[in-house]
């Protein structure tokens, strides 16, 4: 693979894992698919101090893909916050990222990617590139793409990231859930939403 490229992954990781073993039944959520799953297959890690199971990796049966089990700790872990339809590519690409950064325990990386999210939302919808990002969150408002009493999660968005971008503070979990959570119910609100009341073309 050539340095700086990204790898565009197949949904289904194609092909057979070498003498896996059956180590009993474990419910999880994938955290490359999403998908529930209980998958018996894998391969385990025996501790070298009392020789007991200590640590497992699991198969996925719908994409293929392991994920790592270490007591309770999933690696790669679900993914945080919910899929939201309809997106453009960038924002899209923008938002998985940041569910991925909480997902791993980096919050205040994902803060700032959520952030940046406005700047695209409000440029997608007719503001003009290389403005400040105050008066693309005035943009947003004004134009109508915030929701009603709405203005109140994008100031929380704006005030965290600013917090992070300016000065030297870390953002918790909680915070972070928050402004994913306000950001996961704008993009429903300007994408999703209209995108599933467009009419049927017959």
């Amino acid at each position: 693979m050539i340095a700086g490229t990204r790898l565009i992954r197949e949904p289904i990781l194609k092909g057979e894992w070498d003498h896996p073993a059956d180590l009993g039944h474990r419910p999880f959520v994938c955290g490359h698919c999403g998908t529930h799953v209980g998958h018996r297959q894998g391969y385990f890690f025996k501790h070298t101090d009392h020789g007991s199971q200590y640590a497992d990796i699991r198969i996925c049966s719908s994409c293929n893909r392991p994920t790592y089990f270490e007591s309770e700790q999933q690696i790669p872990g679900p993914l945080t916050g919910q899929k939201v339809e309809h997106l453009p590519p960038n924002v899209a690409a923008l938002y998985d990222e940041a569910r991925r950064d909480c997902s791993n325990g980096c919050f205040t990386s994902a803060t700032l990617i959520l952030r940046k999210i406005l700047m695209h939302l409000a440029v997608d919808k007719g503001a003009k590139p290389g403005l400040k990002f105050e008066q693309y969150v005035d943009h947003l408002g004004a134009n109508g793409f915030v929701p009603p009493d709405g203005r109140s999660w994008v100031d929380r968005i704006r005030t965290k990231g600013n917090e992070v971008n300016h000065e030297i503070t870390i953002v918790n979990e909680q915070d972070a859930d928050d402004v994913l959570v306000f950001t996961e119910m704008l993009l429903r609100f300007i994408y999703e939403m209209p995108g599933r009341l467009k009419p049927v073309t017959l």
